[in-house]
């Protein structure tokens, strides 16, 4: 008799659901592929999740939280402010290269401009938010960086950036060939220092 591990279930089912949004959108994915992709039924989704909205809320909130681990405390006090910079920002970077399925899920977010990314985004990024703040304050007073920044705003246009380099990359290229992945995370930061620093 096969005895089931509800934490492997429940991880297998947030996987397997993953898969499913990212392919389809929250209203083209279907519980049904889900359980199947997941090996789980449909009541065992029901029952560890509610319905097919928390489950995607979970899905958000789960690489939410991944992306929020990015900017740790480690980096910000241990390098120097430009070195710091540049490694928070690849780290992002890479962390779109590898979870391929959360570029997805955020293009569907931006067509269909739902609500779920913006409330579970503010809820698990907002810890990282003023840790990132409390770093650029910090910088201010220095002297090395600029003063008055948004902030917000510097943060939101880092993350286009980035994204972009992952749902739009054949435009990229083909504006030119000689484009590769490393270059336009070099040109990304470039970028952003260019706005922060005190000239």
């Amino acid at each position: 008799m096969q005895i089931r591990n509800p934490d492997v279930t429940k991880h297998n089912i947030l996987l397997a659901a993953e898969e499913e949004f990212a392919q389809f959108g929250l209203h083209g994915a279907r519980i049904n592929s889900i359980a199947e992709k997941s090996g789980a039924n449909k009541r065992m989704i029901y029952h560890y999740y509610g319905s097919k909205e928390k489950l995607y809320e979970s899905v958000l909130g789960y690489n939410f939280k991944k992306l929020a681990q990015l900017g740790n405390q480690l980096i910000l006090a241990e390098r120097e402010e430009e070195t710091a910079i540049r490694e928070i920002i690849a780290r992002y970077y890479r962390f779109l290269e590898e979870n391929p399925n959360f570029v997805k899920i955020f293009a569907w977010e931006e067509v269909f401009t739902t609500s779920y990314n913006k409330k579970t985004l503010f809820e698990t990024l907002a810890p990282a938010f003023y840790q990132l703040d409390n770093f650029y304050q910090k910088g201010c007073k220095k002297g090395i960086f600029q003063e008055e920044i948004d902030l917000a705003q510097l943060i939101v246009s880092t993350h286009a950036m980035s994204l972009i380099s992952f749902t739009q990359w054949d435009i990229l290229v083909d504006m030119n060939p000689e484009y590769t992945k490393e270059k336009r995370l070099e040109h990304i930061c470039k970028v952003v220092l260019r706005v922060i620093h005190k000239t």
